[in-house]
């Protein structure tokens, strides 16, 4: 099963409505590996953006800020990761 994990870049001192999207991935991984293997707040991650107007043609490095999971009510009582957001900005920010 697919899970989509949305990095988001926050500008230091901005406000989370003005995140924009740097890219997207789709990872082939349950939805507990996705949770477990994706970033944890405080890690290093390098990304090449999808934009490279906005972000640059080279890969860039960004510090993981917030990991938000985004859950879909299955039935009564399950629920399914529809996506995991990644929120990262600036190192040393």
């Amino acid at each position: 099963m697919e899970t989509n994990v949305i990095y988001k870049y926050r500008t230091p001192g901005a406000s989370p409505s003005n995140d924009t999207t740097i890219t997207t991935k789709a990872l082939d991984l349950t939805p507990n590996e996705v949770l477990i293997a994706t970033h944890p707040v405080g890690e290093l991650v390098t990304l090449q953006g999808d934009d490279p107007e906005e972000y640059g043609e080279d890969p860039k490095e960004y510090v993981v800020l917030n990991r938000i999971p985004l859950l879909t009510q299955i039935g009564e009582s399950g629920y399914l990761l529809s996506m995991l957001l990644v929120v990262v900005t600036d190192p040393g920010e």
